[in-house]
């Protein structure tokens, strides 16, 4: 419970390509002069560094008359950089290929859908690309639809096809510390003590922490930032004699007392067994001191369990 998707590559979205006046891109594919898009001057055409990438506000028919010299793609991916966590990063991509195939695909018109057609409700994703002709204008393509309403195979097949070579990798924001890896405290945990999860749980006498015994608990101490990742401040495997005095002190909490003071530091107590998979327990080490159980109710820490959870975490 409380736990965020991890990281992992994401298809990139490309929404808003920026221009800024450089020199003119390379020569490419295509015939005609140029006459649409948004730019009409020499330019060096990049992916933006926000950290959301926006969405497109305009998508065009590919005029006639558009020569298309290359093609820029932009998306987000995770990576690791070496002693310093796992990153997102903007990514930036530029096929210089041919891209005569693309253009006719994306110069088709839309299919109608036939009485009767069955369709399968999922949507299907298209990576958001511009083309770019040799004077650096832009042009943000619509993606003809098929029966069905979905971005036509034809036209997402030639987009794959094209060679696209990596130009550019710019750093955004932070997505595991490195820390976090090392001592396998996951950064997917929200701050479950502050969150809407308290809304569907309630106070509750002494009772077992888990069901089956576990043969180890991680105990990550965390601090809320005020915005993105918590910091993961310690982290300790606690296993034999200490695992067993903590559980006896976890399993003879009272119920949480009435109290709304703002905690600033909180810790998730993992679940370890083999074999076995339970949910985590969040505790606040300060504020209210209140513990959510895996059974979703509220026990009330001590100032002694809350100093030996800290302890413990120091490993």
């Amino acid at each position: 419970m409380g736990r965020r998707g991890a990281g992992g590559l994401v298809a990139g979205a490309v929404a808003v390509i920026l221009v800024a006046t450089a020199c003119a891109s390379s020569a490419g594919s295509g015939s005609g002069s140029t006459s649409a898009g948004e730019s009409t001057s020499p330019a060096a055409v990049h992916c933006p560094t926000t950290p959301k990438l926006s969405e497109r506000t305009t998508e065009e028919p590919v005029p006639a008359d558009f020569m298309t010299a290359w093609v820029l793609r932009c998306g987000d991916a995770v990576r690791a950089v070496s002693g310093e966590g796992r990153w997102w990063f903007r990514i930036e991509e530029r096929a210089d290929t041919d891209a005569a195939a693309l253009v006719t695909a994306l110069r088709k018109p839309d299919e109608q859908r036939p009485p009767g057609t069955a369709c399968v409700q999922v949507a299907i994703g298209v990576p958001y690309f511009a083309l770019v002709d040799a004077a650096g204008t832009v042009l943000y393509p619509r993606v003809p639809l098929d029966r069905c309403g979905q971005p036509q195979r034809q036209a997402r097949d030639a987009l794959k096809a094209l060679l696209f070579l990596e130009t550019t990798a710019t750093r955004l924001h932070q997505e595991q510390s490195q820390k976090s890896i090392d001592t396998g405290c996951g950064q997917m945990w929200d701050d479950a003590p502050a969150g809407d999860m308290l809304a569907h749980t309630k106070p509750a006498s002494s009772r077992r922490m888990w069901p089956k015994t576990p043969d180890a608990v991680r105990i990550c101490l965390w601090r809320p930032r005020t915005s993105g990742l918590p910091e993961l401040v310690s982290a300790g495997t606690v296993t034999g004699p200490n695992l067993a005095a903590l559980l006896t002190r976890l399993d003879q909490l009272p119920a949480a007392r009435s109290c709304r003071a703002r905690h600033h530091r909180f810790a998730v107590l993992q679940y370890i067994r083999r074999g076995w998979y339970d949910d985590a327990a969040y505790a606040e080490i300060d504020g209210c001191q209140m513990i959510l159980r895996p059974d979703h109710t509220l026990g009330q820490l001590d100032p002694a369990t809350t100093e030996l959870l800290t302890r413990l975490s120091h490993g």
